[in-house]
């Protein structure tokens, strides 16, 4: 009897079209929850690097207001006096009267930075290097600082001044400068009967 001879054959299976789209629509789900994240997670990043900008421009703000506030003092500093508040080379700077006597305080732009001296009042008027406690902390930028005071107050002064001050800051890492910017500008007056008080002095 003849034998006949069978050729095994092995089963050699690949994936079909279906288990291919499959997969691939398995894979752009997943990817597209993990981008959601990674996009909650970055935008949750610069939600919170804002914030601190924000605050921390506002806070120096907020000191600078006090002390305009209390401007309630004629000083002279050098060649210049001051009449409560006077702007000399992009400094502010404020005299007041304290129970522990005439202070002054000066403001402006030392590099990146919003800072201020305060102390008894100079023989001359200070740079903007003089200016050595800082008001902005390190994760902020300052790129730019601006005093306009309209209407000085001198000695034959018959309107109140206007002061205006424009803050311009930046997230201080490269990384999200360009996306965390803030421009802050606020004004102050003072009224007429404390300029008659301050001439009177």
């Amino acid at each position: 009897m003849r034998k006949t001879k069978f050729n095994l054959r092995r089963n050699m299976q690949g994936f079909t079209l279906i288990e291919m789209l499959m997969a691939v629509f398995v894979f752009m789900i997943l990817f597209l929850i993990a981008s959601s994240f990674v996009n909650l997670a970055a935008g949750s990043t610069k939600s919170a690097r804002t914030k601190i900008l924000t605050n921390d421009v506002r806070s120096a703000s907020d000191i600078i207001s006090e002390k305009i506030n209390n401007a309630n003092q004629k000083v002279a500093v050098g060649t210049d006096t001051i009449y409560g508040l006077k702007v000399k080379n992009n400094i502010l700077g404020i005299a007041t009267t304290t129970g522990s006597g005439t202070r002054c305080t000066f403001f402006g732009e030392n590099g990146d930075s919003l800072s201020m001296l305060e102390g008894s009042c100079p023989s001359s008027w200070p740079v903007a290097s003089g200016l050595t406690k800082k008001l902005t902390g390190s994760s902020v930028k300052i790129t730019g600082l601006t005093f306009t005071l309209a209407n000085e107050v001198t000695p034959t002064s018959t309107t109140s001044p206007y002061l205006k001050i424009v803050v311009n800051a930046e997230d201080a890492d490269a990384k999200y400068a360009s996306d965390n910017q803030i421009n802050l500008q606020t004004s102050y007056t003072i009224d007429y009967q404390t300029i008659k008080r301050l001439q009177a002095q």
